[in-house]
């Protein structure tokens, strides 16, 4: 029987956990909205990884990256993710993960310079003097947006300034 060791990291400094499971088996984990989670993968048999299911990509995106699967929390709910080491949903590790509303505290200041925020039912990118909207979703893909890097806005971002229209290929992305 294959041990894998699997550990999770809440970005941020929330959480840490490490242990090894005699399977690939299953972990349940929240997040806040807003924050990432990683779950080390280690090395597949197959040499890769795939994420075969996400029961609920409104709360939570999910992406595989350098062995481990990044989850971005979304929206407050639950979401199921399958990470698989083999194409046929075979050699799975089930995810479940709990996005819970903001921690207090947590959003006293803005999110970095390069991040797409969304408000409502517009993206911003995180600019150094203010915040960019975005008019389309094709100047978003093509200034490098992706759907996965979306997060919401908190207070401290509604705080900045606005700037003008971001354009495609925008110089200040």
């Amino acid at each position: 029987m294959k041990k894998f060791l699997v550990s999770l990291v809440v970005f941020a400094g929330l959480a840490q956990i490490a242990f090894a499971a005699p399977t690939l088996g299953s972990i349940q984990q929240s997040i806040p909205v807003g924050k990432n989670l990683s779950v080390g993968l280690g090395t597949s048999s197959s040499g890769k990884w795939f994420v075969m299911k996400n029961t609920n990509p409104e709360v939570a995106g999910s992406v595989i990256f350098t062995n481990s699967l990044v989850v971005n929390g979304l929206a407050v709910g639950i979401t199921n993710i399958s990470v698989c080491s083999e194409l046929e949903a075979t050699n799975c590790l089930e995810v479940s993960v709990t996005v819970v509303g903001s921690v207090l505290g947590l959003h006293t200041q803005t999110h970095p310079e390069g991040s797409w925020v969304n408000l409502g039912k517009t993206v911003f990118y995180v600019h150094s003097t203010g915040l960019i909207p975005i008019p389309t979703w094709s100047i978003f893909l093509s200034n490098g947006g992706k759907a996965s890097l979306i997060v919401p806005a908190n207070e401290a971002d509604l705080n900045l300034p606005l700037l003008p229209l971001m354009v495609a290929n925008d110089s200040r992305v």
